[in-house]
């Protein structure tokens, strides 16, 4: 039975080598690459597996406690500081939280076949971190499976790579993109959206489409795009709020989520455990909060860079290139601009967006640019395009 793959888009390669290691495994693995593109759930798929009678069936009590995250025996782990790991996440220290890897690996699994750890974000740990766990992949439990997942392996240290089956994740084809959203129930416009939006990220088209409040902030970033080469100073103000308030709109998405999430902890998670399982959760669900709140606001500051890049591709006669295609009528007024202002706008985001990781105080950000935006998009206006 192979039900639990059956439910994955793409990554045929990953998926059939992993399928015949089940009985055979690695004991550490680093899933390299993009963001969203699938590494995570392919770790969880991995995880049911490794821990199911029938190798994955999707269906048993031991595989839906693996998807929804309390399984006695599987570790989802995240960095608990605010950029990276916390040694006391790895080994034992005064400050250690009361899950510790070092010492729940070299524990017998409690109702499982394998104990399965898996890092998320791997590239955020840090030295110290890296070296602690360098000592357990080096002297692994028999029946303990790591899984670390990262964008890149240089952000690894090369002795932690050394030490892991490198498995390397690539973006989906967009005709498969579509045709699994179709086949879950989403309108062929929505999902051929999604598949451009996404750029190949599966996570991302799911999420996009799955998500009332992420095309909401769509809408909104679209708005804003079109009122902003007349907005006066207080009108911009008001865009920035409004903009503010869809960064914000998925967080009681994600709550809602997190419910459900404690609900089947209480109710699958053995009885002395479900309150270490939903002291855990609670952790993860206060650090997932933030990051949506992050993933918005740098969503947000893609769209209108994503809006620029197709009005700059339907100037220089690269239709083909649109993301935005359900809005050409209003690109291809955008697209009247010099070509070298609207790159300067997609150059402008683009530098906002990297910065934006450091904590930056979102308004008054989206202000600046909404306001540098204009500024550019006015002394474009002196000079219309009109081809080369």
């Amino acid at each position: 039975m192979s039900a639990i793959w059956d439910r994955i888009v793409g990554h045929e390669g990953a998926i059939e080598l992993l399928k015949g290691e089940v009985d055979a495994h690695s004991h550490a693995y680093l899933f390299v690459g993009p963001p969203s593109v699938g590494k995570s759930r392919v770790a969880t798929a991995f995880a049911a597996a490794l821990n199911c009678e029938f190798r994955g069936c999707g269906i048993c009590s031991s595989c839906i406690k693996v998807k929804h995250g309390v399984h006695p025996d599987v570790h989802i782990i995240e960095p608990a500081g605010k950029s990276e790991y916390l040694i006391g996440q790895i080994v034992r220290r005064p400050s250690s939280t009361d899950f510790v890897v070092a010492e729940e690996a070299i524990r017998t699994p409690f109702e499982g076949r394998r104990k399965v750890f898996v890092f998320k974000d791997a590239e955020k740990l840090s030295e110290d971190c890296s070296n602690a766990l360098l000592k357990t992949l080096e002297e692994p439990p028999s029946d303990a499976v790591f899984i670390l997942i990262a964008e890149s392996s240089a952000s690894l240290l090369p002795t932690v790579v050394s030490r892991c089956r490198t498995i390397r994740f690539f973006a989906v084809p967009r005709d498969e993109i579509v045709e699994h959203l179709v086949g879950r129930g989403f309108e062929k416009s929505d999902a051929d959206l999604a598949s451009r939006i996404s750029e190949g990220l599966i996570g991302e088209a799911i999420d996009f489409v799955s998500s009332p409040a992420r095309r909401a902030r769509r809408e909104a970033v679209v708005s804003a795009l079109c009122r902003l080469p007349t907005a006066g100073p207080s009108e911009i103000l008001s865009i920035a709020e409004d903009l503010l308030a869809a960064v914000r709109s998925g967080i009681e998405e994600v709550k809602e989520r997190q419910r459900v999430d404690v609900e089947w902890a209480s109710e699958l998670a053995p009885p002395h455990m479900a309150g270490q399982l939903r002291k855990r959760l609670g952790e993860v669900h206060k650090r997932a909060a933030l990051r949506e709140e992050q993933k918005g606001f740098e969503e947000v500051l893609l769209g209108f860079a994503r809006w620029y890049r197709d009005a700059l591709a339907i100037a220089v006669g690269a239709p083909e290139c649109v993301i935005n295609l359900d809005r050409m009528s209003e690109l291809e007024l955008e697209a009247r601009r010099q070509p070298r202002r609207l790159l300067a706008c997609v150059e402008l985001l683009m530098d906002v967006r990297k910065r934006a990781a450091f904590n930056v105080n979102m308004q008054m950000t989206l202000e600046a640019v909404l306001f540098k935006l204009q500024e550019e998009l006015a002394e474009s206006a002196h000079g219309r395009w009109s081809g080369f």
